[in-house]
């Protein structure tokens, strides 16, 4: 058999089959020729091997030469001997041998070209900083031979990769392995790859990073305009779950994974910080109704500084410590909780301390002004911060202070020195006299002690019209020659210097 067949050189030599497994030395190496990517929830992927297997047989009749498998079959009926392995899960497969002679030496090459598709065994909890292991697992269809791996020819998966023309663009190369159990002749051979997170990050990430920025806006915008400050947080809000459930469609297996994943965390994260803007919001508009605009006001300008370095500083964390999971998981939200309750006992520390702090601004404002006119002190406050200042003093609750309360609270409060507790009693005295002090007679007076007690150049009601300064309500800004003559009039007034 085999006589005039293309490169017979003559019969198997009586088809002397050696008798011991030993004799028969295989050099076993395994490459990738295609890696075209994984399947649509990336639970499995296909790929391309070849599988060769070189070894020496004298006893060959054909000349050098590559021979396909149709040739083969012919042989086995005259009874070729070829090592047998058995590759998992193979979907197609082509054989040829390739053939080299050199006088009675002959080296023979089986080259199997295999697609097979496997399971995935992938990260997926670091999406989509994942990785994962491909790998095909080939045994020995028989124990007549031995095998050993060629070291310098496996798998070679990287030069693949870096082709890009066989290889998925969504998955880079990061390593490989082949291991050979000696006994049983079974061959693991394995590619990691990790995907190209630049993809999920242009259409992921960067987006929702800009919607979390959008929800600061309202920031900016006055408290008295609610709808615009609250579309500006909440739609970011809303737009930031779509985002969400793009990127669940995109994690393997939709996201049905165990635990989660690092971009479950990064959206945990930014909800939390959209959320807070939100939050941010309606604690402005409240405090701006029920406490003082300037404060209201103050908390905008604090947050304009405190979201965006929270933001940074948690994005850092989430993309340094990348590699693990479950404790970036718990450092991240201990961080957001931590912000959180300090801003909660910040915002009970101003409860507490509003009435203080809105005279101390107010003090702050008096000191800045070089003249003060006494009747348009109460133009620095709001009614409503008069009211908390009054209801904090009237400790009693009959709606009536006495003089020395209001000395008391003031003395405690603000913290006064004898040198201005001594302004205060008189000027206590001038405005308000012995008698119990209503809040209509409070709103007007309380602002006038505070201008003499920070010891201004104090513009006199009678001297409001010789300085021209307009109103009483506008004598806040005056002109240098006024300013002169207001001090001029307060010095020839005040006899005891």
């Amino acid at each position: 058999p085999g006589a005039g067949e293309e490169g017979y050189a003559g019969k198997y030599c009586d088809m002397v089959v050696p008798t011991r497994a030993q004799e028969r030395k295989v050099v076993l190496a395994v490459s990738v020729a295609d890696f075209p990517g994984l399947d649509g929830k990336e639970l499995a992927y296909s790929a391309t091997y070849q599988i060769v297997s070189t070894w020496r047989d004298d006893l060959v009749p054909y000349d050098s030469g590559e021979y396909d498998s149709v040739t083969m079959k012919s042989w086995e009926a005259v009874g070729l001997w070829y090592p047998r392995w058995e590759p998992a899960r193979v979907t197609s497969e082509n054989r040829r041998l390739l053939v080299s002679r050199e006088g009675r030496n002959v080296t023979l090459s089986l080259v199997q070209t295999i697609t097979a598709t496997n399971p995935f065994r992938g990260d997926s909890v670091r999406f989509p900083f994942d990785t994962g292991d491909a790998a095909i697992i080939v045994r020995r269809a028989a124990l007549d031979f031995t095998a050993e791996l060629n070291q310098s020819a496996l798998l070679v998966a990287q030069s693949l990769a870096d082709d890009g023309q066989r290889w998925t663009p969504e998955w880079g190369y990061d390593g490989e392995e082949v291991v050979m159990d000696a006994e049983t002749g079974r061959v693991v051979a394995k590619f990691v790859v990790r995907r190209r997170f630049g993809l999920t990050m242009w259409r992921i990430v960067v987006p929702s990073c800009i919607l979390v920025m959008v929800s600061w806006s309202g920031f900016f915008i006055k408290p008295a305009a609610l709808m615009p400050r609250f579309a500006s947080s909440f739609i970011s809000f809303l737009s930031l779950q779509t985002f969400k459930n793009v990127a669940l469609k995109l994690m393997p297996n939709d996201g049905s994974i165990a635990s989660m994943s690092w971009i479950d965390v990064y959206f945990s994260a930014t909800s939390f910080l959209v959320g807070l803007a939100v939050f941010e919001n309606v604690v402005a508009q409240y405090t701006a109704e029920h406490y003082s605009l300037r404060f209201s006001m103050k908390v905008d300008t604090i947050c304009q500084i405190v979201f965006p370095c929270s933001s940074v500083v948690i994005l850092a964390v989430l993309f340094i410590f990348r590699e693990s999971v479950e404790t970036l998981l718990v450092a991240v939200h201990a961080m957001l909780l931590a912000g959180l309750g300090v801003a909660g006992m910040l915002a009970l520390a101003f409860k507490r301390q509003f009435p203080v702090l809105v005279v101390k601004q107010a003090m702050k404002q008096f000191r800045q002004s070089d003249v003060v006119a006494v009747d348009s002190a109460s133009t620095f406050f709001t009614e409503t911060e008069l009211k908390k200042l009054f209801k904090c003093i009237d400790v009693n609750g009959d709606r009536c202070l006495e003089p020395h309360e209001i000395e008391t609270w003031l003395r405690k409060g603000c913290k006064l020195v004898e040198a201005e507790m001594s302004r205060v009693k008189q000027a206590l005295s001038e405005e308000f006299g012995e008698n119990g002090v209503p809040f209509d007679i409070f709103r007007r007076g309380f602002p006038r002690v505070l201008v003499r007690l920070v010891h201004v150049d104090v513009v006199l009601p009678e001297h409001v019209e010789e300085l021209s300064i307009g109103t009483r309500s506008q004598s806040r800004d005056i002109s240098l020659g006024a300013r002169t003559q207001s001090r001029k009039s307060v010095s020839h007034f005040d006899d005891d210097g």
